[in-house]
């Protein structure tokens, strides 16, 4: 048997580190990802429960998914501006706030709203270096147009997505700035902005920028802010796995996936039930790392990324590579039996294919 588990404990600390950090700004929680690989509806229960009511997705289908699971009074965000009827009709039909990135999206916006004689509230987002979706800066007469010519939106906000608030203060300060004139641009026009944001989790625990109306953070609420240091954060999400084999291998003995290591001593292994299919090994995007998910590999079959797995308490260290979904760990000096559970450290955000646990 093999599982992602949460530690409610953990995640509960990290939300009061937000709203600490955020002091009363209001917090946007992104549960893009199945809820930062948490699970989305138990994420936005535990969220709720915890006095955060403002959500934000980037599926049409997670959106539709909260509306009908018990989400019917909470703001919903969709993050991805699109001008698909299909997906506008399923966000509307379900009241979700809609993103409005370029005139075309709010073209067919409006146009829907008229048709049913309504008005739908949206976000126009701004592109300042994220490389998404957004209107870019220059475009501040196109965005006025939204406001002049389509009276079926009813714009409540405004925001902004930060290219890498991790790495960069400078690109950061640069990304707020640029931000900051567009809305400074639309209110010298006399249009309301409505709630601004653009901070997220990086960019809030890592700086003292101002915080605006609202801050959009999602890693935080797991415990990992890209680069060094974890601002008072916990990490969440370990994998729980079943030792399925044990046996004794002799010295000159070949192991492990690839059949890369020789054994130097007769070894005691162990069999563990979960591999980089599930998510072992693997590392999110961020300060530095490579976005291929081949490169990721690489790392793990080089042996450069070996996971850190505990049995009993005792760390077991991988022998050869970590399979697509086992791996094999030396328990020479482990006093374990075949059924025992090794815990993993892993991110849940990469974590696939496995039940979620709460405890």
């Amino acid at each position: 048997m093999k599982a992602l588990i949460i530690d409610k404990q953990a995640v509960k600390h990290n939300i009061q580190e937000v709203k600490r950090r955020a002091d009363n700004t209001r917090i946007i929680a992104n549960l893009s990802g199945d809820g930062q690989g948490m699970g989305l509806l138990a994420a936005a229960s535990m969220l709720r429960e915890e006095g955060i009511n403002s959500f934000a997705v980037s599926e049409v289908s997670d959106a539709v998914r909260l509306r009908e699971n018990n989400f019917e009074h909470e703001e919903i965000l969709m993050l991805r501006s699109t001008a698909d009827k299909d997906e506008l009709l399923k966000l509307v039909d379900h009241s979700i706030t809609c993103t409005v990135g370029s005139y075309d999206a709010g073209i067919a916006l409006n146009a829907l709203a008229e048709s049913r004689r309504t008005a739908i509230e949206v976000k126009i987002e701004i592109d300042t270096g994220f490389g998404g979706f957004g209107f870019m800066p220059s475009e501040t007469d196109k965005i006025a147009n939204l406001y002049k010519h389509m009276g079926g939106l009813a714009i409540a906000g405004m925001y902004t997505r930060l290219a890498a608030s991790w790495k960069s203060k400078t690109m950061t300060r640069n990304q707020l700035e640029s931000f900051e004139r567009v809305v400074n641009k639309i209110s010298d026009m006399g249009y309301d902005p409505g709630v601004i944001h653009a901070l997220d989790s990086a960019a809030l625990f890592r700086y003292d920028f101002e915080q605006m109306d609202a801050v959009c953070v999602g890693s935080a609420i797991v415990g990992r802010i890209p680069g060094r240091g974890n601002y008072g954060l916990i990490k969440v999400g370990y994998i729980e796995a079943d030792i399925e084999e044990i046996d004794w291998m002799s010295k000159g003995e070949k192991v492990g996936y690839g059949s890369v290591r020789t054994l130097r001593n007769n070894t005691k292994i162990g069999v563990i039930s979960a591999g980089w299919a599930n998510g072992v090994g693997l590392s999110a995007a961020g300060a530095g790392e490579s976005i291929n998910i081949w490169d990721r590999l690489n790392r793990v079959f080089k042996n450069d990324s070996s996971p850190i797995i505990r049995i009993n308490g005792v760390r077991a260290k991988t022998i050869g590579q970590v399979g697509l979904t086992s791996l094999t760990v030396d328990i020479t000096n482990i006093n374990c039996s075949t059924g025992d559970k090794a815990i993993i450290e892993c991110d849940p955000r990469l974590v696939k294919g496995l039940d979620i646990v709460y405890r």
